[in-house]
């Protein structure tokens, strides 16, 4: 599905195309190897050009700085420059709402959690052995991960009992020895602070239930990611912004290169235009890599847990439940088998006493007679029914009603 900033670069490139000027050949003249060049990089950026195609433009261009440029090269590598700018324009608008959209995913997902006690409860027991990788040097090896939580909690224990030259034993491991090493207090205490990250930031926080604990862990994440996700908004408002500036510039035909990538600074660019065009163009899709790369640093400890975090006290407690649930069906079966020929008969029941029955005995009150179809009587009982009625009328009684008071 197109987007809005899809449709921006489309008419940027349009207005591109109509105000570059014609570059032609006269007909008695061969165009030369490196016009031929230029020709085809400013024909693979007719559409919006990606980081790839960008890079390599650019690139290409570099390598035929050397030559000395005529007025037709010179209309070529203008051509070019404008169609990078406008592909960078797009490719940071791209970066920019597709970062938004995905913290805002994120800020949603974290606010049902937070929102719910239920859901934060849940959140917490599926949290406790959130699996993530414990160190960069064992990525190496393979996918070693150990329970995150689980994890920095022992960590914690031992390097107290070290800090104390206690021996490490089991039976330091129980509640009262954590309460000896970790005596309680109003702050959040280092076990504490070790099981909820989000707690060193916030050492004057009371220490609360858990449940209270994983749901403001929630609402931190949450408000973190509202931050970026409108930080990513606003650049992306400013380069919408920029880019009316850029069509004017377009439709003028002079492009102010330092004010069309003024942007980029937002985005960590720094850039000279005493370096060279090329140099600025270059250093302007850099930023673009940096910044999603800093956003993907940003938001990775922001992110909602993976789906097998989220999945595993249920992959956990499915198995024994089945297992205990088809040994009492196994056991039980003669009562379920019972119990379902009971259900059956109730339902035959209800059904013949209900639904068949009142039928058929409303069918039993209709007679049938093959001349006239289908009707409630006969002939022969509706003619004997209108002579009693006939011989009611001439009785005595009849006479006797037709009285002016009867």
């Amino acid at each position: 599905m197109l987007t809005f900033v899809d449709q921006r670069i489309h008419e940027l490139l349009q207005v591109a195309g109509a105000v570059e000027p014609a570059i032609q050949l006269q007909e008695n003249r061969q165009p030369s190897a490196r016009q031929t060049r230029l020709h085809a990089l400013l024909a693979g950026l007719n559409m919006p050009p990606s980081a790839a195609r960008i890079r390599s433009t650019l690139d290409a261009l570099h390598e035929e700085k050397s030559v000395t440029e005529g007025l037709e090269e010179r209309a070529y590598v203008e051509a070019i420059q404008s169609r990078i700018l406008i592909g960078l324009y797009g490719n940071a608008m791209h970066a920019l709402l597709e970062e938004a959209i995905e913290a805002d995913d994120a800020a949603r997902w974290w606010w049902r959690v937070e929102k719910s006690k239920r859901n934060s409860a849940w959140f917490m027991v599926q949290s406790v052995f959130h699996l993530s990788l414990v160190s960069a040097r064992l990525t190496r090896y393979g996918f070693l991960a150990f329970p995150q939580r689980a994890y920095t909690l022992t960590c914690t224990i031992i390097a107290s009992l070290r800090k104390r030259n206690i021996p490490i034993s089991l039976s330091l491991f129980s509640p009262s020895s954590f309460r000896q090493l970790f005596p309680p207090s109003t702050r959040p205490s280092e076990l504490i602070t070790s099981v909820f990250p989000h707690l060193s930031s916030r050492p004057h926080v009371l220490a609360r239930s858990p449940l209270h604990l994983t749901r403001d862990e929630c609402k931190i994440k949450r408000k973190r990611l509202e931050q970026l996700r409108n930080e990513r908004a606003a650049n992306l408002g400013r380069f919408a912004v920029a880019s009316q500036s850029l069509e004017a510039d377009l439709t003028s035909g002079k492009i102010d290169l330092s004010s069309a990538l003024q942007e980029f600074e937002a985005l960590g660019a720094s850039m000279s235009l005493r370096e060279g065009s090329l140099q600025c163009l270059n250093g302007a899709l850099e930023s673009i890599a940096l910044y999603q790369h800093s956003h993907t640093i940003a938001l990775a400890p922001l992110q909602r847990p993976s789906r097998l975090v989220l999945l595993w006290p249920r992959l956990l407690l499915i198995p024994p439940i089945t297992y205990f649930a088809l040994g009492w069906a196994w056991s039980s079966r003669e009562d379920i088998k019972k119990n379902l020929q009971e259900g059956f008969d109730t339902a035959r029941t209800f059904y013949q006493s209900w639904l068949v029955e009142p039928i058929r005995s409303i069918l039993a009150t209709v007679r049938t007679r093959g001349d006239d179809g289908v009707r409630v009587i006969s002939k022969d009982a509706l003619r004997a029914d209108m002579d009693v009625s006939a011989v009611l009328c001439r009785s005595p009684l009849r006479s006797l009603t037709n009285t002016p008071w009867g």
